[in-house]
């Protein structure tokens, strides 16, 4: 429930419009001649998806990025092996081979951390060097779909395609990152002053700016398999498309430690190349 809550608040004008689009869709069709399932046509889905990022390891191998983890009160330098997203789903069955629905997705992103963080000041130009924890970033998304399958299929059950179009929106989590920094000062380098960590802490990232924006274009092979007469195993590959659109928002280099077109560049990756994911969950026909 708070994880809807917190999707009602955040969606904008566009998903506003999917929203739209679908209530229209799904009122305006006939539903005659559908006896749906023992009479029942709506579906709820929640699952779990998982992805390994194997091809963003291998087209985003920068020497300048790396995806850090905090363990404890120490930083480790590691690989990013399992993503992680869940999604909630509402389907109306239209007729015996198509149904038309509507997806919540959720997820947090862990993405990979520079190496090194420069600002401009008035008097110089400073560089710290080192580690920092990965980033955490939230994404919502709002994905109108459709679900089609063979004619002589039975509403929910077996195998059936689904094709979606919708919005999703990422923002950065505000929180203590970790980091074990040092300061280059042209000739050598030199552990960070308590004063220089806070002002590190302070002045990372304008948090109030506005979130990054993307289309996602979404195909799913997804398997049914009956459990009870209301409850049914739901189990299947998503393949997304995600683009992603820079932030409006200018960042104040004088100021700030890390930009927009930074963030854009962490999250760009991590979304540009999650193309295969796995999913498995449970559906509660109604």
């Amino acid at each position: 429930m708070q994880e809807f809550i917190i999707y009602s608040t955040l969606l904008n004008k566009n998903m506003k419009t999917l929203f739209l689009v679908f209530i229209i869709l799904s009122s305006s069709y006939s539903f005659t001649q559908n006896p749906g399932l023992f009479g029942k046509k709506n579906i709820v889905d929640f699952n779990f998806i998982f992805s390994r990022p194997l091809l963003e390891n291998v087209m985003y191998n920068s020497s300048n990025m790396v995806y850090v983890k905090r363990s404890g009160t120490s930083l480790e330098q590691t690989s990013d092996k399992l993503d992680v997203a869940f999604n909630f789903s509402y389907i109306r069955s239209l007729s015996k081979r198509f149904n038309l629905g509507v997806e919540f997705l959720y997820q947090k992103l862990d993405t990979k951390t520079p190496l090194e963080f420069n600002r401009e000041t008035q008097l110089d130009y400073l560089t710290y060097s080192g580690l920092m924890e990965n980033l955490n970033f939230r994404h919502i998304g709002f994905i109108p779909k459709i679900e089609f399958c063979k004619e002589n299929s039975i509403f929910g059950i077996g195998l059936h395609n689904q094709i979606g179009f919708g919005y999703c929106k990422s923002s950065i989590i505000e929180k203590d990152y970790l980091f074990e920094l040092t300061k280059y000062d042209g000739n050598s380098s030199s552990q960070l002053t308590e004063e220089e960590k806070t002002d590190f802490k302070t002045n990372f990232f304008d948090y109030k700016s506005k979130g990054y924006s993307n289309f996602i274009f979404l195909y799913v092979l997804n398997f049914r398999k009956n459990l009870t007469k209301n409850l049914m195993l739901n189990y299947g590959f998503r393949y997304t498309f995600n683009f992603l659109f820079r932030s409006k928002d200018q960042i104040d280099s004088k100021k700030y430690w890390i930009n927009n077109d930074q963030i854009f560049q962490m999250i760009n990756a991590e979304k540009k190349y999650s193309i295969v994911q796995f999913k498995i969950g449970l559906s509660y026909v109604f």
